[in-house]
């Protein structure tokens, strides 16, 4: 009896041991695994250069957003860049039929987004910096994160909105059907934006006119100053919503300087076009602003 207590004894004393040992020995570190980045959901082309598709990268669409596979499965059954013709076939409508431009486009099976994009036959210029269509993009991007810090900073969420966009890198294949031509210049992204609510050009132009109350103006000149969008002062890029905001939907070109106030007196009805030209005067507006009489 005494033995086998012994026995039990010892063999406790050894696990406590043991244990107690491992307690004290310092952990192994857990390897991490990588962390994942959007550049690995998608497939740079050969033909770019890597420091293009780096800086192209921070503003892909994201791999985990429902968009990419629709559009993985669209892009990848036909070179939908290739035509007019081709983009239609896929079921994609261009808001503007038009070859040589930019191409705006909805399809039922993106409901609430636009693709924007160039076909392979036109040869956009390229940027400093950036080969092909990739800075136009961003800049567009860069544009709106512009427009939303200055709408943020003065709280004028219930005034103005500017929809979100991405970049998709288009799937190496199919391979463009024009490499045997001269005028030949493959796409290898195109823009993703939200689609918003607008009203008609027409009505958006009626909408202007009944602009009455000041404090629009003076939100209006100061997104358009600080955003610095060149664009800006042409109400076609800046349309109503049907609920009611002001929507900065072409943020492309900006920093040109002196951004043309004047163009958008015209738009207002007299007696905002004599509060615009005074609101231009204060804040130190060099161009004089036009009036429906001019």
């Amino acid at each position: 009896m005494q033995k086998k207590f012994m026995l039990a004894f010892f063999t406790a004393s050894i696990l406590l041991f043991s244990t107690g040992y491992a307690f004290c020995q310092p952990r192994a570190k857990m390897i991490q695994p990588p962390a994942f980045t959007a550049k690995a959901a998608y497939v740079k082309p050969q033909d770019v250069d890597q420091a293009a598709w780096d800086a192209i990268e921070p503003y892909f669409l994201p791999p985990d957003n429902p968009l990419k596979k629709k559009l993985d499965r669209l892009f990848s059954t036909s070179r939908l860049t290739s035509s007019s013709k081709a983009l239609k076939a896929a079921g994609f409508t261009p808001l503007e039929d038009k070859e040589q431009d930019l191409i705006v486009a909805t399809h039922p099976e993106l409901p609430g987004y636009l693709i924007k994009l160039y076909y392979d036959n036109h040869n956009v210029k390229d940027r400093p910096g950036m080969p092909g269509e990739g800075q136009y993009w961003i800049n567009r991007i860069l544009g709106v994160e512009r427009v939303n810090n200055s709408i943020r900073k003065h709280n004028y969420e219930n005034i103005f909105v500017v929809p979100d966009k991405w970049i998709y890198p288009l799937p190496n294949k199919p391979a463009p059907t024009c490499l045997n031509s001269a005028a030949c210049f493959p796409k290898h992204f195109v823009l993703v934006s939200i689609e918003l609510n607008l009203v008609s050009h027409k009505e958006n132009e009626k909408l202007y006119k009944e602009i009455s109350d000041p404090k629009i103006l003076e939100a209006l000149y100061t997104v358009m100053q600080e955003s610095h969008l060149y664009d800006s002062v042409y109400i076609d890029n800046n349309i109503f919503t049907r609920e009611g905001k002001i929507a900065f939907i072409d943020t492309e070109d900006f920093d040109r300087k002196p951004i043309l106030f004047n163009e958008m007196t015209v738009y207002f009805n007299p007696d905002m076009q004599r509060y615009w030209l005074k609101l231009l005067q204060e804040r130190g507006a060099t161009i004089k602003a036009k009036t429906s009489n001019e």
